[in-house]
């Protein structure tokens, strides 16, 4: 039951309000920041630790390591696609956002605010609270890259949508084995950084 409720109001209910009010999904951040409300709650009444949901120091190294071939994949493949087709990252409410402003301060926006919050709501909490329901891991790992898929369609782009299901199943599987979200906030920062410098 709890599940069919935190998806919903965690994932279902931003989606179906950005397809009726396209103009919403500018508001992304502080409906991530008002979902940080409900998961300090429940973390609070649940008990969850800091270490389950990945706010630890613990296996940040091996974690990192792990990460790395596939941040360089990354990395290679958002600059062919990009020199292929100078618009096949293009997404519209990124370029509106940046618009007159500095490229490198979206950047340090989407570094310092955006990844933590997506890592720690959608991996560190989002992954613990799925555990409750099942420790089949074939099953935490693809539902949670399905919902990280989902998450990223409103941007109208479905080469977004792939790439984002492909690293939910590889950041989902790193966080079951290392149970670290800073590792993973990095590898995203770096990928989600050099995205948006190609789209601006």
């Amino acid at each position: 039951m709890f599940l069919a409720v935190e998806t919903f109001y965690l994932i279902i209910f931003p989606i179906l309000l950005i397809y009726w009010k396209p103009e919403l999904i500018h508001w992304r951040l502080p409906v991530m920041l008002a979902s940080l409300t409900y998961v300090f709650f429940v973390m609070k009444t649940n008990k969850l630790s800091l270490r389950r949901i990945g706010l630890t120091r613990t296996n940040f190294i091996p974690a990192l390591k792990d990460l790395i071939p596939i941040t360089l994949v990354g990395i290679v493949s958002l600059l062919i696609g990009k020199f292929l087709d100078p618009s096949i990252w293009y997404i519209n409410a990124v370029i509106d956002e940046v618009g007159g402003n500095p490229v490198l301060f979206a950047i340090l926006f989407y570094v310092v605010i955006s990844t933590p919050l997506q890592e720690l709501i959608f991996r560190g909490f989002y992954l613990s609270r799925l555990e409750l329901v099942s420790k089949n891991k074939n099953f935490l790992t693809w539902y949670s890259a399905i919902v990280f898929a989902v998450i990223h369609l409103p941007f109208g782009n479905w080469r977004i949508t792939i790439a984002s299901l492909l690293m939910g199943l590889i950041y989902a599987d790193n966080f079951l084995k290392y149970r670290n979200i800073s590792a993973i906030s990095i590898q995203h920062a770096i990928l989600g950084s050099l995205m948006i410098y190609l789209i601006t």
